[in-house]
């Protein structure tokens, strides 16, 4: 008897929750237009902001067994762990750069052809950004150029 009696009280509120919510409820109608353009600004203003640091196009001779030269043109762009770090960078961008240089001339060009070795010269230059400045800097590396030839 108790437990039908409870069956009776929740069907009977999950019946009035879907009355209210589906007939009696309406919800409020927004009729001020500069209310939807401040929700439009602010939604712009807390929408997630990527700031990307750009190294330049380096264009380098790469290590060939065949003995013609073989040179890659590559522009990358790093996604940082913190934007205060990009500063850090600048102030040792030849070094940067220097390393780059060093790190992709020791790879072959069927290696940088590859899927593998892009993720390799990723890595190993995240590791030489650590190594240079202390501590992990680079997030994710973007490519938007790179051409092997």
């Amino acid at each position: 008897m108790i437990l039908g009696a409870l069956s009776l009280l929740v069907g009977l509120g999950t019946v009035g929750v879907f009355v209210y919510t589906g007939m009696i409820y309406k919800a409020p109608v927004m009729k001020n237009v500069d209310e939807l353009e401040s929700m439009k600004q602010k939604l712009r203003e807390e929408s997630f902001k990527v700031k990307l640091y750009k190294v330049d196009r380096i264009s380098l001779n790469l290590k060939s067994q065949e003995g013609r030269l073989r040179y890659a043109d590559i522009e990358m762009n790093f996604l940082l762990f913190e934007d205060s770090l990009a500063y850090k960078l600048d102030d040792k961008k030849p070094m940067l750069y220097d390393k780059i240089i060093e790190i992709a001339s020791t790879i072959t060009a069927e290696e940088l052809n590859s899927v593998t070795g892009k993720i390799i010269l990723e890595e190993k230059i995240k590791n030489a950004t650590r190594v240079l400045l202390g501590k992990p800097v680079i997030k994710s590396i973007y490519f938007s150029t790179f051409i092997v030839k």
